[in-house]
């Protein structure tokens, strides 16, 4: 141990006593926080400050719901003393934007956070998608962060950060689970659109796209080969003939194509067409399920019935998906006991407080312990949705220019 009483293994750096957020914080005030906040603002005021800012030019209208949950993410992030990471996230894709590096619209769980979206952090609607924040930042636990990039893109910002902040934050990132990686679609779509502005001096703006185009949906469709450099597998066959038309359908597509749900897909794939028969247990369960054709698909979707049905915070809500999805059942009981009557002491209300019966409620219970092992994160479909839909959107109506930036990266 040296003199400033830092742990010098590699496993660990950070000053005994201190987390990494607050290691962080004493990176940022150590280098004068850089420009991340200014006008004698603290970081949390400032961080306010700047969403709300930024509010209108993601909403043009503004509701109460929009608002609590700015507020509602606002708070959890201060909480957790997380708005410095924040800051330094924001700086980071602000960095990337003034140097031309192209950035995916997200990764994991950010996605689902109205404030990372609202900072130019990441590029999807949490709102439209119905995304859970908390299942990006809970219990305090350091959240993992993926910033994916152009080929080339990752070693610029690394370079960025070591020169603004020092090497220590590096080292700090990966303590943190903060990755940087390459994406070949995201190169592709980057050479396409220099390609574009090469051919006919136009820039597009693929952020601000018709994400509701008819013709690109019937390319998604037909199986065109062109797509097939997208990281995705297309290999479940009850999907064959899913044949997304919207933005959700294409998340669904995307998360249905993995080993395991056969069955499911095939239930989805019968519903979306009008030959299955879509039931709701309980009809609280349409407003979360009916985006699915009543088939239950992503992590989103199981937070969101133990909140809404049986009443318990989103923070509790994921925590206990989180048991289900591992199959730790040894307090499985106890739980569903708290979601069908409820559970006094920890403020859960149950389900019969919401006018269900205990019959129902326990067969849901017992299905989501069944089924959500199988179910995806819908924050990751929707990035990975808006990358495969601008790809597409690209080889419609740029077909040429697509082409010949897909020989660069497709042999």
């Amino acid at each position: 141990m040296t003199d400033n009483n830092l742990k010098k293994s590699e496993e660990n750096f950070i000053p005994e006593g201190c987390t990494p957020m607050e290691y962080l914080e004493r990176i940022l005030v150590e280098n004068g926080i850089k420009g991340l906040v200014f006008d004698d603002y603290d970081s949390i005021d400032y961080l306010r400050k700047v969403v709300y800012e930024k509010l209108p030019d993601k909403y043009s209208d503004i509701t109460d719901r929009i608002r609590d949950r700015v507020d509602r993410e606002l708070e959890r992030i201060h909480q957790c003393n997380f708005t410095d990471f924040f800051l330094v996230l924001r700086d980071i894709a602000n960095f990337a934007k003034e140097n031309e590096i192209l950035l995916s619209p997200g990764c994991g769980s950010l996605p689902g956070s109205i404030v990372a979206f609202c900072l130019g952090i990441t590029d999807v609607d949490p709102v439209r998608y119905d995304l859970v924040f908390e299942k990006f930042v809970n219990e305090g636990n350091a959240p993992s962060v993926y910033v994916e990039t152009e080929i080339g893109g990752s070693r610029k910002i690394e370079e960025y950060v070591a020169s603004e902040y020092g090497d220590e934050m590096l080292k700090l990132f990966e303590v943190l689970d903060v990755r940087f990686r390459e994406s070949r679609d995201i190169s592709i779509i980057k050479e396409t659109l220099m390609n574009i502005e090469r051919s006919d001096g136009h820039k597009v703006d693929i952020s601000d796209i018709d994400d509701k185009c008819e013709a690109v949906f019937e390319s998604i469709s037909s199986g065109n080969k062109v797509l097939a450099s997208f990281d995705v597998p297309y290999n479940n066959a009850f999907l064959d003939n899913q044949n997304p038309k919207s933005m959700e359908d294409l998340c669904a597509r995307i998360s249905l194509d993995r080993p395991g749900l056969e069955e499911r897909a095939e239930i989805y794939n019968a519903n979306k067409n009008g030959i299955g028969d879509i039931k709701y247990e309980t009809p609280m369960l349409k407003p979360i399920l009916s985006c699915t054709y009543g088939i239950l698909i992503y992590q989103e979707q199981v937070i969101q019935i133990l909140n809404l049905l049986g009443g318990y915070s989103l923070e509790q809500a994921n925590l206990l998906r989180k048991n289900m999805a591992k199959r730790a059942l040894s307090h499985m009981s106890e739980h569903k006991k708290d979601f069908v009557i409820g559970n006094k002491d920890t403020g859960i209300p149950g389900c019969i407080s919401k006018g269900i019966d205990e019959d129902t409620a326990s067969k849901l219970f017992d299905e989501l312990v069944d089924k959500t092992r199988y179910t995806f994160n819908k924050s990751h479909a929707a990035a990975y949705a808006t990358t495969l839909y601008r790809m597409a959107w690209l080889k419609h109506y740029y077909s040429e220019e697509y082409t010949e930036a897909l020989k660069s990266y497709i042999l």
